[in-house]
């Protein structure tokens, strides 16, 4: 989103981080890569410390699978609180995407 520059077709930004060795380690088991190539996938991104600063919401994927679910289903739970009654076809778009937040988060 933010080395497209696209930030601002959004309304608001969730940033997910992770420890930058897990991250490589996680990446070596799911694409099956060498560890070079992983580094290279994540020197691509912008650092995540530039990217939390522009966030909105910042969930740490660092933890185990439980945790993480328990970030993204509380923050679910808190924008569709503040998102409240305005329009259901707003709060309906949100679930969807916070669904597929939730799907990418947990294979």
């Amino acid at each position: 989103l933010f080395e497209a520059g696209a930030e601002s077709r959004v309304d608001q930004v969730l940033v997910v981080v992770i420890d930058p060795a897990l991250q490589v380690e996680r990446l070596l088991k799911r694409d099956k890569i060498n560890e070079a190539e992983a580094r290279q996938r994540v020197d691509a991104q912008w650092p995540q410390a530039d990217k939390v600063q522009k966030a909105d919401f910042v969930i740490d994927n660092s933890g185990s699978l439980e945790q993480t679910r328990h970030a993204v289903t509380s923050l679910y739970h808190y924008l569709v609180e503040t998102v409240g009654s305005e329009t259901l076809n707003k709060a309906d778009c949100l679930g969807k995407h916070l669904y597929a937040i939730w799907i990418l988060l947990t294979g």
